[in-house]
């Protein structure tokens, strides 16, 4: 049997609200409740980005992230989601 295990983090700025899953190994990880502090500084870092690209950028370089969910502060707006392929 395979268990594919996958964890959410969000983040929300005065700009964008951000969903990544990201996937985990079934063995060794072990849940915690924190602020997801990495995202945040990695949002914060291309903040001036748009959306498409962030979201491009996340998910080639942001810890194990196999789907980028953004949608804009007042979900009136743009709403992208973007994942990997199965390789």
């Amino acid at each position: 049997m395979k268990i594919e295990l996958y964890s959410i983090e969000r983040v929300r700025t005065g700009k964008w609200d951000i969903e990544v899953t990201r996937a985990e190994d079934a063995i060794t990880y072990r849940h915690e409740v924190r602020e997801p502090v990495e995202l945040r500084g990695f949002v914060e870092t291309y903040y001036e980005l748009p959306a498409e690209e962030l979201a491009l950028k996340i998910l080639d370089h942001y810890l194990h992230a196999v789907a980028v969910k953004v949608t804009d502060w007042n979900y009136n707006g743009i709403y992208l989601i973007v994942e990997k392929e199965d390789e």
